[in-house]
């Protein structure tokens, strides 16, 4: 059963970043953990692997778009289309990407491309 690898996957994987001994986690290794949550469809560890990485205190594990876009591929499999459009509003908001003063430079400078929505973001809001 494919729910059932998934799982086993998923606890294996969080085992794997509970252990101080095995290996130091990265963004991507969170990100592995959450595509194995979303084929179980538990958005509830979804969510706690994205506030995980919110309130980590290594600059390497703050969420970008590509965490993002995970979190918005599990909306989009389980159903939830009012949580995608509210992340989606945090992130352009975040970003800097609805910025209404276009022609201020400095503004320009602080838009945050680690955050802006891409294909995939767009992608998976329109199937949520």
């Amino acid at each position: 059963n494919m729910e059932d690898g998934a799982k086993r996957i998923a606890q294996q994987i969080q085992e794997l970043l509970d252990d101080d001994q095995a290996v130091q986690p990265n963004r991507d290794s969170y990100a592995v953990l959450m595509e194995a949550y979303t084929q179980r469809s538990d958005l509830e560890a979804v969510e706690a692997v994205l506030e995980t990485l919110q309130s980590s205190s290594d600059p390497d594990l703050v969420p970008d778009i590509h965490i993002y876009n995970k979190v918005l591929w599990a909306y989009s499999v389980v159903g939830e289309p009012d949580k995608a459009k509210d992340l989606l509003g945090q992130l352009l908001t975040t970003s800097g990407a609805l910025n209404d003063e276009e022609d201020d430079e400095e503004n320009d400078n602080e838009l945050d491309e680690s955050l802006r929505p891409n294909d995939k973001t767009w992608l998976y809001l329109f199937r949520a």
